[in-house]
C-alpha cells in the first residue's frame, strides 16, 4: 500500500520543487541552478518538473496495470465457478438394459 503511494508523492514533490525553481528564475530574471545548453542557461526547474510528470505516469501506469489484473484475476475466479456446458446435468432417463455391466453375467450353457 505504501509503495502504490510513492510515486504520487515523488510527483507532488517534484511539482512543487520545479514550480518554486522556476518562479523564482522568473522573478529573479536570471536562472539560480541551471545547466547550459547551447550557450543558454536552462533552469533544472524543467528537469523537476519532467521528473514530476515521470512520477505521474509511473503511478498511473501501475495503477491501470493493478486494474487490468484485478479484472483478469475477477474473470478467471468467475470462469472456474461456472460449470461447463459438457458437464451440466441430463435429464434422468431411463438406462439401457443392453449396457448394464453391474449385474452378474447369465449362467451360460455349454
Amino acid at each position: 500500500m505504501l509503495l502504490r503511494l510513492l510515486n504520487p508523492v515523488l510527483g507532488i514533490v517534484w511539482l512543487m520543487v520545479g514550480a518554486a525553481m522556476l518562479v523564482t528564475d522568473w522573478r529573479r530574471g536570471i536562472p539560480t541552478f541551471y545547466f547550459p545548453i547551447a550557450g543558454r542557461p536552462i533552469s533544472l526547474g524543467w528537469l523537476a518538473l519532467a521528473l514530476a510528470g515521470y512520477n505521474f505516469a509511473r503511478w498511473w501506469s501501475v495503477h491501470r496495470w493493478l486494474a487490468s489484473r484485478r479484472a483478469l484475476d475477477e474473470a478467471e475466479s468467475r470462469r472456474r465457478h461456472q460449470r461447463p456446458a459438457h458437464f451440466q446435468q441430463r435429464p434422468l432417463q431411463e438406462p439401457d438394459p443392453n449396457f448394464i455391466f453391474t449385474d452378474q453375467p447369465p449362467d451360460r450353457e455349454p
